[in-house]
């Protein structure tokens, strides 16, 4: 399984143009949601694409992270659970 995470649009825009997986929530039902539900759904998705052991795709280099932003929070926690980027020339993977 390859799962997506950066940027809005680019991770949408990358995982469904190669049929991968990405987060997603109605918009409706994510506007209702309060930022520490937003997060903790988020995480749960990411929590799952660890245990299934998935290949972790950034459709956003790391370098072009901006402060405070969700890609930002996912990079950290993925960071804090052992993961680090890699880059081949082609696309950037976070690996363990």
């Amino acid at each position: 399984m390859i799962a997506v995470i950066g940027h809005h649009p680019e991770y949408v825009q990358l995982a469904e143009e190669e049929g991968w997986t990405h987060f997603q929530i109605a918009p409706a039902d994510w506007d209702a949601m309060s930022p520490d539900e937003q997060w903790q759904a988020n995480r749960a998705w990411l929590d799952k694409a660890i245990a299934d052991g998935a290949t972790i795709r950034l459709a956003t280099p790391p370098r072009q992270v901006r402060a405070g932003s969700w890609f930002e929070r996912e990079l950290r926690y993925l960071a804090a659970q052992g993961f680090r980027p890699y880059f081949d020339g082609t696309y950037w993977e976070l690996v363990r």
